[in-house]
């Protein structure tokens, strides 16, 4: 299989746009931001022969979708190429032309440069050794099929653990063996946010969104929703599908869910309109508009980590049903209140009292243990809140220069523990997840992208030593996994086949173990930490 990137070039400037990613750079290493209508535009004229002419209708057909035709006027399509060519800045006039009374085409040689898709690195993983272990890589044999196991690059490992400590219905969670009850029900140690996190980033890194854990857990979120649109802890396990009155409402859940399914199903499905509707409502928000965990009127129940994955959701769903250019808008009720709402969650965010004299940002506490816990987060939730609010800050151009701040103090604390970002200043190690989360919001803050590659690259190599992939969880591995959307994180793409193959080894694994209490030896993770993901799998099992 080849990548299919197109290099667009007429008068000595240069731009290449990654087809399969839909990314479009300048001079092969400066992204341009594009809409959605943008990018479906430029998608459909770049395949086209080299200044081909291209009329109204050929635009309409094949760019518009069928339920919007009507909507597709001479002077809509006419404003969606100018916004396009306003968007390619300065050199937009050079690359696409109007001619009037007649159409539109990219007045540049296009080139299609196929090269080949990425292969895997095979070099040993976290294990310290150099040595050629093809010879003693461990073999299950499967229906007379014979099934590699040994995962030999960070994002297989990562992977492969991630399909191996998960429940059987397709939900990740932290170590939760003796507080399963935080979680709501007795067999429910899960983690919506995690969960949808390792959806994601299962799909960024191989593709599909078709394996059985990720429709495993669609099927089983539809559990935790209520009959008021939002997501929430069940108190029973109710029906799949079906509102459920058993689920305890959570505006961060909500959040969370509305960002699964917006990803999968897109912005006018059932569940996201229902998801968006019950975050607006009045009744489902503080006095002043912010969010709590649970449904409170006081404004002290709020916290900014809520709040941003709120905002980061209403972001995600405002992009993509508003086309700021055209004006157009999707068949989404509220619309017009999302953005509202996201300039109160930002204002909040900015303003709370809930942050550290150098600006970090905190969950509430009680007592001395609770502090304890929190502080012992403090540089994850500070990430998580940049990532989430990344989007919102740039696009209104509101408290953008304090979050690129304090994003960069994250930065520099990160340089010296070479790239990687511990979860707290309590820790020496750093943390996959609080890592992958500061990349992420440095991308949405709009770091420059060499920057970002470097960063990228650091991480990745910090993700070979055992202590930090060991050190991560289903959290970690699902974050480092997500960055495989970003045109920096190519190298974390791996193929469909092999990801089946390591979810086939995977169960393989956990049969073996159950039945033999042992375990085949796997060079590149030690077996106590695979041996100790299947003991709470088990664990977990239902019944």
């Amino acid at each position: 299989m080849s990548e299919k990137i197109f290099e667009i070039t007429a008068d000595g400037r240069c731009f290449r746009f990654d087809l399969q990613r839909r990314a479009l750079f300048k001079d092969s290493d400066k992204l341009v931001h594009l809409t959605r209508q943008q990018l479906d535009l430029l998608t459909y004229m770049v395949q086209q022969p080299s200044r081909a002419l291209l009329d109204q209708n050929d635009l309409t057909r094949n760019v518009w979708p069928a339920s919007e035709f009507r909507k597709a006027t001479p002077a809509a399509v006419h404003q969606a190429v100018k916004s396009l060519r306003e968007a390619l800045g300065k050199e937009g006039g050079h690359f696409l032309k109007i001619v009037r009374g007649q159409g539109y085409r990219i007045d540049a040689e296009i080139k299609l440069l196929e090269k080949p898709a990425l292969q895997l690195d095979t070099s040993p993983l976290i294990s310290g050794e150099t040595r050629d272990q093809t010879a003693d890589t461990p073999q299950l044999t499967r229906g007379g099929q014979i099934t590699r196991i040994s995962p030999r690059s960070p994002e297989e490992i990562m992977a492969f653990l991630l399909f191996i400590d998960q429940f059987p219905v397709g939900i990740w969670g932290a170590s939760l063996e003796s507080a399963a009850d935080l979680w709501g029900h007795k067999n429910d140690p899960g983690s919506i946010t995690i969960s949808t996190r390792a959806c994601i980033g299962l799909t960024g890194t191989t593709g599909s969104v078709s394996l059985p854990p990720i429709t495993a857990y669609r099927m089983y979120l539809g559990l935790r929703r209520s009959g008021s649109g939002a997501f929430g802890m069940l108190r029973d396990p109710g029906s799949s599908w079906m509102p459920n009155p058993d689920v305890q409402e959570h505006a961060r859940h909500t959040a969370t869910a509305l960002q699964f399914f917006h990803y999968y199903d897109g912005v006018e499905h059932p569940f996201v309109i229902g998801a968006v509707e019950y975050l607006l409502r009045p009744d489902t928000r503080t006095v002043s508009g912010y969010w709590a965990d649970k449904v409170e009127k006081s404004d002290v129940a709020a916290d900014p980590v809520t709040v941003a994955f709120v905002v980061g959701a209403l972001e995600e769903v405002y992009r993509a049903a508003s086309d700021a250019h055209t004006g157009k808008e999707a068949a989404l009720p509220a619309t017009s209140g999302i953005n509202e709402a996201i300039q109160v969650g930002l204002h909040y965010i900015h303003s709370t009292k809930l942050r550290t004299s150098e600006g970090m940002w905190h969950y509430k506490f009680s007592n001395e243990l609770s502090r304890k816990r929190v502080m012992d987060n403090l540089y994850q939730y500070t990430a998580d809140v940049l990532a989430q609010t990344g989007p919102s800050c740039t696009r209104l151009n509101m408290y953008l220069e304090e979050s690129k701040a304090i994003a960069h103090r994250l930065k520099r604390i990160s340089n010296g523990y070479k790239g990687g970002l511990p979860q707290s200043p309590s820790q020496n190690t750093p943390h996959l997840d609080t890592t992958a989360t500061l990349i992420e919001a440095l991308w949405q803050l709009q770091e420059p992208l060499e920057s970002l590659e470097a960063q990228f690259l650091s991480a990745y190599e910090l993700a070979r030593r055992r202590d930090v992939c060991e050190l991560s969880t289903a959290s970690g591995w699902s974050s480092f996994l997500m960055l495989s959307r970003r045109p920096f994180g190519e190298k974390l793409r791996i193929s469909v086949a092999r990801a089946e193959e390591l979810l086939s080894a995977g169960n393989e694994l956990a049969l073996k173990v159950g039945a033999a209490g042992s375990i085949p030896p796997l060079p590149e993770a030690s077996e106590e930490f695979i041996r100790g993901l299947l003991k709470r799998r088990q664990a977990r099992q239902p019944g």
